[in-house]
């Protein structure tokens, strides 16, 4: 324990200097007019959209956030955005355990252990800014057997008054605490926005690609290693597997492009049509590889060396009529349009016979999806139904139809949504052909039909819940093998999110409830919940501000889903409890102008409540881990 102490100490101290260098240079003659416990940040005029919002951008535009609580976890045990199950080390497969049945019409491969460190449009971020804009993100974990780095890299400038460029960079590289559970994370995206003087015309062309390498250690082999704190050097436990290794590599090109009909003028009332067309092309490859197969582990394998490759090549084009935009005053929108998409699934695997031969099997997917969405404004209500159906060679007769129901009074507003679908299984239950797991199924369609309500004020507080009903679910059972529930699942939830400033204290908490009638097919924690708690203290009249503050997570025992690596994907299993503790992290967060840093211990009660802290069956958490970073803007 000494030793741990003296090097976090060690690193502390070269935080604390560059801390001091950064003070030096601020002008305390300055004079602050924000109240202290206000998280006020140097404001800069950057925003952003992700690449899905074009090309309703300015509906959905959003100011980049450089406050102090803008400070965004890598680790997603600490993610305030939804709750997740992990399998320990940063950049590893994780699990959402708040229940989101499928409900997207379409093809869809099948579930995704990756998505939080994956780019997508959907989180592709896009920057816009008058004056050239730049930030610089790092954090270390400093261990010789257990370092942990991140550095990012965000940048956007204007090529001139109708063109702008950007470009961002992420990078993620973890060791681990444990024997083979190396992870690296890497995301790159570009993209390039032009618009004609006359606003009438526009388009945003993008490059993203992500590429993840992860080892898979397949989890302890005896969990008493851990929880009776039996080697206090993690690397001295066993572990499953030492030779498996999963790459994904996901990313493709996007293009959208829009044409006002008639000239745009924000002085009248007029709503201005638009026709657009928007390109992606996607290619995501999945390769699973172990040189020495652990025959125990895998079950019935009896493989020399396995090596599984899927690839699924995807063209997505949508043409569509609109007149969505946020400029308009206009009581009635709508958008008219049609999706025409193109699917290759290559999927390739080792042969039984071990002789170095591969077998592939190839299948093509072809969906047509017509759409209509309408969006009724009545001054203090909304109502914004959307129908979407497809025709296919795979998905025939999917169907979507949702409706939300918005109201507002002063700082309340109120949802009431309604969905009700029809889709095609994701077709990893239905088909897959590997090395060692095969199969060739049929369950049909999956209905779901849901309803939830929402309540918010002045975006301190919300609250709300929802009501699913779900016929003819699909998962993976005990045996590693896709099941159908048969019959009929309920499920509900509530859920309460605050964020509350009380003198300078920030109080920022999530809660959520989950019930299902079929925990014979559906395991999830009854309650979760996280709570961070920070004081804040200006100095030097305010250009130096502080916060300190602690994070705390907990959720119910229950059965876990155990994680398969070779599937990529986490199954039903009856013999470990898991979770039934809490976790806390402890930080401290400094800004200097345009410069935050941060110091964070993690798990800092490490022993004093046991060692319990596992969220994935023979996959602990963490022990405590010192970490320390910067992010630094640029904007002039």
């Amino acid at each position: 324990m000494i030793c741990v102490m003296t090097e976090y100490f060690k690193h502390f101290r070269i935080l604390l200097f560059v801390m001091l260098m950064l003070s030096v240079s601020v002008s305390l003659e300055g004079q602050n007019t924000s109240p202290a416990g206000k998280d006020a940040a140097a404001s800069l005029d950057v925003f952003y959209n992700r690449l899905s919002d074009f090309p309703y951008d300015s509906c959905y535009i959003e100011k980049v956030d450089t406050s102090l609580s803008g400070l965004r976890a890598t680790d997603l045990v600490f993610d305030f955005d939804d709750f997740y199950n992990t399998i320990g080390n940063v950049g590893l497969s994780h699990q959402k355990l708040s229940f989101l049945p499928e409900t997207s019409v379409g093809f869809k491969y099948g579930p995704d252990c990756f998505e939080k460190f994956m780019l997508t449009p959907g989180t592709t971020l896009c920057f816009s800014s008058d004056t050239p804009y730049t930030s610089l993100g790092y954090t270390n974990s400093p261990g010789d057997d257990k370092t942990e780095e991140t550095f990012s890299v965000e940048h956007n400038q204007n090529l001139g008054k109708l063109v702008s460029a950007g470009a961002n960079f992420f990078f993620i590289n973890s060791k681990g605490l444990y024997v083979h559970e190396h992870a690296k994370v890497a995301n790159f995206s570009a993209n390039l926005k032009l618009r004609s003087a006359n606003g009438r015309y526009g388009f945003v062309l993008a490059y993203y690609h992500s590429r993840i390498n992860n080892e898979e250690n397949g989890g302890l082999t005896d969990d008493t290693q851990f929880t009776s704190n039996l080697a206090s050097n993690r690397k001295l436990i066993d572990v499953n597997l030492t030779s498996a290794s999963n790459l994904v590599k996901n990313g493709g090109w996007y293009f959208c492009q829009y044409l006002y009909l008639t000239k745009r003028d924000s002085t009248t009332n007029n709503t201005n049509a638009k026709l657009y067309h928007r390109l992606n092309y996607v290619r995501d490859r999945r390769v699973f590889a172990d040189n020495s197969p652990n025959h125990a582990f895998y079950g019935d394998t009896i493989m020399a060396s396995v090596f599984d490759s899927i690839v699924v090549g995807s063209l997505l084009n949508t043409f569509a009529l609109t007149n969505f935009d946020n400029n308009t005053s206009s009581k009635l929108m709508y958008e008219l349009g049609a999706e025409v998409n193109y699917h290759r699934i290559n999927e390739t695997c080792q042969k039984a016979t071990n002789d170095g031969d591969r077998d592939t099997v190839r299948t093509s997917v072809f969906d047509f999806i017509p759409y209509a969405k309408l969006k009724l404004d009545f001054n203090v209500f909304s109502l914004t139904p959307e129908v979407r159906v497809t025709v296919g060679n795979h998905n025939m007769l999917d169907y979507n139809v949702f409706v939300n129901a918005h109201a507002w009074v002063k700082k309340f507003e109120f949802d009431a949504i309604y969905e009700t679908a029809g889709v095609e299984v994701p077709w990893f239950y239905n088909r897959l052909n590997t090395s060692m797991f095969k199969w060739n199924n049929d369950f049909g369609k999956v209905f779901v039909n849901c309803l939830r309500l929402n309540a918010g004020y002045n975006k301190f507080i919300s609250i709300g819940g929802s009501y699913k009903i779900i016929g003819n679910y699909v998962y993976l059972d005990q045996n590693m093998r896709p099941a159908n529930a048969h019959g009929v699942l309920n499920y509900f939830s509530a859920f309460a999110d605050a964020k509350m400033n009380v003198w300078r204290f920030v109080f920022n908490a999530k809660l959520l409830y989950q019930h299902t009638d079929r925990r014979d097919v559906l395991r999830l924690p009854a309650f979760t919940g996280k709570l961070q708690i920070a004081f804040r203290q200006p100095f030097f009249k305010g250009k130096l501000r502080a916060e300190l503050g602690v994070d705390a997570i907990y959720a119910t025992r229950f059965y876990a889903d155990a994680y398969m690596p070779a599937l990529r994907a986490f199954y039903l299993q009856d013999e470990t409890l898991t979770n039934g503790f809490p976790y806390f992290n402890a930080f401290l967060r400094m800004q200097v102008k345009k410069a935050r840093f941060y110091v964070e211990l993690i798990n800092f009660s490490e022993g004093l409540l046991g060692y319990n802290y596992i969220e994935v069956p023979h996959y602990p958490l963490n022990d405590r881990q010192f970490k320390f970073g910067i992010i630094w803007y640029f904007h002039d």
